[in-house]
């Protein structure tokens, strides 16, 4: 999911078969046959292909050179080992790479003939979210022990990859909103969710193109928006690499006109580019090829739209974005969402995509001025987000996760003494109706180890909900923090499956009713409790904490954070977002 930086592929120079041991002039004998056979292999997997050499009877070659092509996004590496056939005749093997392709010749410094039998093993690695990756065979040569001039012709192979859709996606573990979304596959196709990714699948053998003939016939989902400016960011763990296979992003006036924000593949570049379909009629906005680093599989859009100005911009890593393009239009907003198409001039040989998708957030805060949605997978936004550690403690990112670490041997509890001395972040928000979301990679297991949320008026008044261990306990709960007294207003222990590593959190508000509920696979919600409280709130943010009669016997403690959103009522103005749990 095109040419990009690949991993180091065995080059060398070999002069060409003809200037070592052919005569130009030289006569075509029999018909000699290399055909390569075709494996399967996994996202970033290796496969063995045997080159086997069919000659007639009594005019076995002396020497061979052919040339492996393909698409060199789809192969990240290729190397080449001789086989028997020649190695039983003492000959060796060299071959050179260069992109898209890899020529061999198999010689030595004797007469000996090959005999029919596997005379290279090609050892090929495919990238991640491959699919059917074809590898032809060019340029054959052969030579008799004489020189003679030998007609040789080659048979490609086929490997057969996971993103050819041969190997369907996971099985649903999980649901889609579809309070939010609306599933759309008007020339077939499906969906399902593995509890941490959406995937759109458009089978092969019929065109899912986004607007050819000026229809959009992708296969996606679409939530309905108003004309708000927004920052929507969408991570794809999906890379198109056969010839008109699309992953991108729609937003739409109507059926007539809308836009198409995508990744596509040419089948030897990945492009990344925009097109405007205006009644029914498709005007590329511009298209360029990008590279990709060895090893990536995944991929990141941002959409920008202020006004009537747009601009898209991708990533291969979540934290350095690149400008694909930028251009002025018009269109009265209605919806918009992540799809995945297919094309081929002739729709049968269109090629089967399964796009992945992590997450689709919308970075910018709403009309009614909720907080904003952050999946920390680059540096922390300190535009957004303000560190607090009062009583000392340390942040990081890893690129897809924020770490919050409260150390040991002092406490950091988030209300004992009617302060809140926790480790977090909080980022402003507006006295409205709200649900935030938390997804917590850590679980706490020593005695007084917290992880939650904190909801601030101010110093002196603020919500803490919370997980938080006992020793032997998982609790989840909720106080408040009332002119710097607090009382616990609801919570218990809850219990959770054997070999449990991520808890998820939901923080509704609505008026002055407050409901906490917790997850462990983000999909089924428990509630822990309900109750009224008025509080005007200005900023909310994560937190990790701890605590020890003894301050010098606290426990240190990090918690994970896979990310943080919210949404409100009035959100449908604005794109809201959805981590597809």
């Amino acid at each position: 999911m095109i040419p990009h930086t690949r991993r180091h592929l065995h080059s060398c120079s070999i002069p060409p078969l003809a200037t070592i041991l052919l005569l130009p002039w030289a006569p075509a004998l029999f018909a000699q046959t290399v055909a390569l056979s075709s494996g399967t292999a996994g996202s970033n997997g290796t496969v063995t292909l045997n080159l086997n050499l069919t000659s007639p009877s009594g005019s076995q070659p002396a020497a061979l050179q052919w040339t492996l092509t393909f698409s060199p996004s789809a192969v990240v590496a290729i190397s080449a080992a001789a086989g028997t056939a020649a190695t039983n005749a003492n000959k060796t093997l060299t071959c050179a790479a260069a992109s898209g392709s890899y020529t061999c010749l198999i010689s030595g410094m004797n007469a000996n003939l090959i005999a029919n039998g596997i005379v290279a093993a090609i050892n090929v690695t495919i990238a991640a979210g491959a699919g059917n990756t074809s590898l032809a065979i060019t340029n054959t040569l052969a030579a008799s022990a004489s020189g003679g001039n030998l007609t040789l012709s080659g048979t490609g192979g086929t490997i057969t990859g996971s993103g050819s859709g041969t190997t369907p996606p996971p099985p649903s573990t999980s649901t889609l909103n579809t309070s939010l979304w609306t599933f759309l596959n008007p020339a077939g196709g499906s969906y399902s969710l593995n509890g941490s990714d959406l995937f759109l699948t458009a089978p092969g053998g019929s065109n899912h193109d986004p607007s050819f003939g000026g229809s959009n016939n992708a296969v996606g989902i679409m939530q309905p928006i108003g004309n708000a400016d927004f920052t929507v960011e969408v991570k794809f763990d999906s890379i198109p690499t056969l010839q008109y296979q699309f992953e991108g992003v729609i937003v739409k006036q109507d059926a007539a006109n809308y836009l198409r924000f995508q990744f596509g593949s040419t089948g030897g570049l990945l492009l990344v580019g925009a097109s405007s379909i205006l009644s029914h009629a498709e005007s590329s906005l511009f298209s360029s090829p990008i590279n990709l680093p060895n090893g990536a599989n995944s991929l990141w859009m941002r959409i920008i739209k202020s006004g009537n100005s747009w601009t898209q911009t991708w990533s291969t890593d979540g934290r350095t974005y690149n400008t694909a393009g930028s251009f002025t239009h018009a269109l009265s907003l209605t919806g918009i969402g992540p799809f995945v198409g297919n094309y081929n001039n002739t729709p049968s040989l269109a090629p089967t995509f399964t796009a992945a998708i992590d997450y689709f957030i919308n970075t910018t805060p709403s009309a009614a001025g909720a907080s904003t949605t952050d999946s920390f997978t680059g540096n922390l936004n300190t535009s957004l987000w303000t560190f607090l550690n009062p009583a000392g403690g340390t942040y990081s990112l890893n690129g897809s996760e924020l770490l919050l670490r409260a150390p040991g041997g002092s406490n950091h509890d988030p209300a004992f003494g009617g302060s809140n001395n926790a480790v977090g972040i909080m980022q402003p928000i507006a006295n409205t109706d709200f649900t935030a979301e938390l997804k917590f990679d850590s679980v706490p297991t020593l005695q007084y180890q917290f992880q939650g949320a904190i909801v601030k008026q101010d110093a002196a008044n603020y919500l803490r909900i919370q997980f938080g261990s006992t020793g032997s306990q998982l609790i989840a709960n909720t106080s408040a923090i009332l002119n710097h007294i607090e009382t616990e207003l609801i919570g218990g222990p809850i219990s959770i499956p054997p070999g449990t590593t991520s808890l998820w959190m939901r923080v509704q508000k609505a008026g002055t009713t407050w409901t906490q509920l917790w997850s462990t696979d983000g999909s089924n919600y428990h509630t822990v409790g309900t109750f009224p409280l008025t509080l005007a709130a200005n900023s909310i943010g994560p937190f990790v904490g701890n605590y020890n009669t003894l301050p010098s016997s606290a426990p240190a403690f990090t918690g994970v954070l896979d990310y943080f959103s919210t949404t409100t009522p009035s959100a449908t103005a604005s794109p809201v977002s959805d981590n597809f749990n």
